[in-house]
Parts: structure tokens; C-alpha cells; sequence
């Protein structure tokens, strides 16, 4: 079951502009990370219960990049089940179940027009 928003995944240009901006807005940075596929640097930044995960990508053409780039993230209770439910209408799994580096587990998903949601598993 999908418990509540966790955060906004977003894109920025440069990864240290983009804190500074957000922290200029009150956020205040939690954790950084970096992943190999595809290559990125992020941040994850949060602010009285909102989180905003923002991304600098080596190859923003990368297709998983694009996935990436701009999705909601939720957070689950049952990954497998939510998937199923997500599947059966009519999301596509855009990227599948992987390790997180600061997650135990997620998955993407894309609806029809284009819109991209990461289910976590804490």
C-alpha cells in the first residue's frame, strides 16, 4: 500500500547551484549520493516534511536519465503488490526493482503520458 509523498525528483544544470538555491528557499540538505546507471550526482533536501531529490546528470539523454528526471516519489509498504495495482492500470515498469543507495529497494513507473512515479521501499 502506498503510504504517503516522499518526495519530488527534479533536474538541475549544476548540482551545487542547485543546493544552494533550494537552501536559499529554506531546505536544508540531507544526504548526497552518486549512481553509475545512469551516471549522476544528487542530493536529497528537505524541508518541514517535504523532500526534493535533485539531479545532475553526466548524459541527460540517457533514456533512464530521462525517467529520472522529473517523477514523484511514494512510499510503499508492499512493492510487489503496488506494482501489480500500478500495472494493472496500465503503468509500464520504466525502470526495475534495483537496491537503493539511500532506500532499501525501488522501482519506475510511466503512465501513458509520460509521467513518472518511484515507489521506495524504506
Amino acid at each position: 500500500m502506498i503510504k504517503k509523498i516522499a518526495h519530488i525528483g527534479i533536474t538541475v544544470e549544476n548540482l551545487e547551484k542547485g543546493i544552494d538555491f533550494y537552501k536559499s528557499l529554506g531546505f536544508s540538505e540531507v544526504k548526497r549520493f552518486e549512481e553509475s546507471d545512469p551516471q549522476l550526482k544528487a542530493a536529497f533536501l528537505g524541508k518541514e516534511g517535504m523532500g526534493l531529490e535533485i539531479f545532475e546528470f553526466t548524459n541527460p539523454e540517457d533514456p533512464k536519465a530521462k525517467i529520472i528526471s522529473n517523477h514523484t516519489g511514494l512510499i510503499s509498504d508492499d512493492l510487489e503488490s503496488d506494482i501489480k495495482i500500478f500495472e494493472q492500470n496500465g503503468f509500464t515498469v520504466a525502470i526495475p526493482v534495483r537496491h537503493g543507495v539511500t532506500v532499501k529497494r525501488y522501482v519506475f513507473l510511466k503512465d501513458k503520458n509520460g509521467n513518472a512515479f518511484e515507489l521506495i521501499e524504506l
